[in-house]
């Protein structure tokens, strides 16, 4: 198959290991858009969802444009690549790399859960997270959208899993969940994750795994 080359490329700079991993060269074909990726470390599907969400947040890509570097707005990229690499970890079952992502002093809320939903990111948050992924093995993730509000990224993820043990109270069936979340990522000035908020259907959530 023959690529035909659009006359503009786009560099897109995110920081992971202590390097910077660039480009994209968006190549046209008539069925649509390809992207030929370049990486030094990442994944290449975290990079074209990182290129997917950032550059058209979730539409398409504009078929008109001059090559463009990216660099108003590196905080930006580089707080939506942290987020990226959070659901990446999350599919791997890596709480360590999770917690990693975000200051020591960092807080979580799984809002729906109320007071008793709210404590440390890397000790109650990891606490809740590895509690999932034991009663939940095989569960997953993938991301809607994701835009920039302030010193906010705001995610929309469905998370879905299969149930294998009890889990807060919910005695497992075997049944599955699939559920539409909403993460709400804070940042300090190191671009380092200082507070996440998680909103989801509860009652949802609960119904689905009762057999409701």
């Amino acid at each position: 198959m023959t690529h035909s080359f659009l006359k503009y490329e786009v560099l897109l700079f995110y920081p992971y290991g202590g390097e910077f991993c660039l480009i994209f060269t968006i190549l046209s074909l008539r069925t649509g858009v390809l992207f030929d990726l370049t990486t030094l470390s990442l994944r290449t599907e975290l990079l074209f969802n990182l290129y997917y969400f950032i550059l058209t947040d979730g539409t398409s890509v504009p078929q008109t444009m001059e090559t463009t570097k990216i660099s108003s707005s590196i905080a930006e990229l580089t707080r939506k690549g942290t987020c990226v690499e959070f659901f990446s970890a999350y599919q791997e079952l890596d709480t360590n790399r999770m917690v990693s992502l975000a200051t020591p002093d960092a807080t979580v809320w799984f809002e729906p859960l109320g007071e008793g939903g709210k404590g440390l990111f890397k000790e109650f948050g990891k606490a809740v997270w590895e509690l999932l992924m034991d009663c939940f093995p095989d569960i997953d993730n993938t991301i809607d959208s994701m835009y920039a509000e302030g010193d906010s990224i705001i995610c929309k993820v469905v998370i879905f899993g299969t149930q294998e043990k009890e889990f807060m109270g919910l005695p497992s069936k075997g049944l599955k969940f699939n559920s539409e979340h909403i993460f709400v990522f804070k940042f300090d000035e190191n671009d380092k994750i200082t507070s996440l908020t998680i909103d989801w259907n509860h009652e949802s959530f609960v119904a689905q795994l009762s057999g409701n």
